[in-house]
């Protein structure tokens, strides 16, 4: 007979519980399954192949199945389904972009716009057919959302942990294997210069905070104060760009190699991939009226969701 399922102890996890010897049919019915996950209990598996995660391990640990064999990159680098990208949502994440432009131009309108413009007469006045497109992949994944949140309060970027650390790391381990003057000329300018970094960064943030508390204090009118709040908060979250940080941990891992560091080389053909997808999303929008709103929508609103739609194929449509 049966024994009962088993049931947490007071003060152990479940986990840790003593369980009763008990039948396969009562064990995978009481099994711990995670709540995500609960909605695939009892479903009929696609192919007969899903029955618990126990199951699961041990097709993989066994290697009847390898991760990743129903995929591989799109041999075209994704370029042949950039007309999948548009829905009309992505108009609404294009206007946002531009308007967070707008907004920050108000605060340092001098500076970005002479870097806007540097760009894009770079686009408008090159022969070469190449650097015309790496001048407008400039702008679109670099100028435009470096424009969105420009401030002195970027300097705090180069010291958060997460860019930081593998940085001094990097620096460490080169001085560690040269042992020469130059790496250690190299790691002490790197030091002070996060050093200085510091400094600028908390120094900014000390007087926008201060000079944006009192504006919003003597602001005549809500949409005033409501405005001058959202410049200052704009900045400050801009402080870490996390997509320009995901696609540079992706164009890393994609184009870096084992070695998780992109030489000069690797640099470069991780910008040509870039200025070949401006050109595809251009070309792209021919088919489509207006063509300008289109290619905008498309190329501003561009994410690392959208990098990994274009470079994956998947060899088995059906998920199990």
């Amino acid at each position: 007979p049966s024994g009962p399922p088993p049931r947490q102890e007071r003060g152990r996890p479940l986990a840790m519980a003593r369980v009763l010897p008990v039948s396969t049919e009562v064990r995978q019915e009481h099994a711990v399954v995670p709540r995500h996950l609960r909605k695939l209990r009892g479903a009929k598996p696609t192919d007969g192949s899903f029955d618990d995660l126990r199951e699961v391990w041990d097709q993989y640990k066994s290697g009847a199945k390898t991760f990743f064999s129903s995929m591989d990159f799109a041999s075209d680098g994704g370029f042949s389904e950039v007309k999948t990208l548009f829905t009309w949502g992505r108009l609404f994440w294009a206007l946002v972009q531009i308007l967070c432009v707008l907004l920050n131009v108000g605060y340092i309108l001098q500076v970005n716009l002479a870097a806007l413009a540097s760009q894009w007469g770079n686009f408008l006045v090159e022969a070469d057919n190449s650097s015309r497109w790496h001048s407008l992949a400039g702008i679109l994944w670099d100028i435009v959302p470096e424009l969105g949140s420009f401030s002195a309060m970027k300097s705090l970027y180069f010291v958060t942990p997460k860019v930081f650390m593998p940085t001094f790391t990097l620096h460490c381990s080169w001085l560690w294997e040269e042992r020469t003057r130059d790496s250690l000329i190299y790691f002490l300018r790197f030091l002070l210069v996060s050093i200085f970094h510091a400094f600028v960064g908390i120094e900014a943030f000390m007087i926008k905070f201060i000079v944006a508390s009192e504006e919003h204090r003597k602001s005549p009118s809500f949409p005033v104060a409501f405005i001058i709040a959202a410049a200052f908060l704009n900045q400050l979250l801009g402080v870490v760009d996390v997509n320009k940080f995901a696609q540079k941990r992706l164009f890393t891992f994609i184009f870096g190699g084992e070695d998780s560091f992109l030489s000069i080389y690797e640099e470069a053909v991780s910008q040509t991939w870039m200025a070949m997808l401006a050109m595809s999303i251009w070309r792209g929008a021919a088919d489509h009226r207006p063509r300008v709103v289109w290619f905008a929508a498309v190329s501003l609103a561009y994410g690392d969701d959208d990098f990994q739609k274009l470079t994956l194929n998947e060899h088995n449509k059906i998920k199990q």
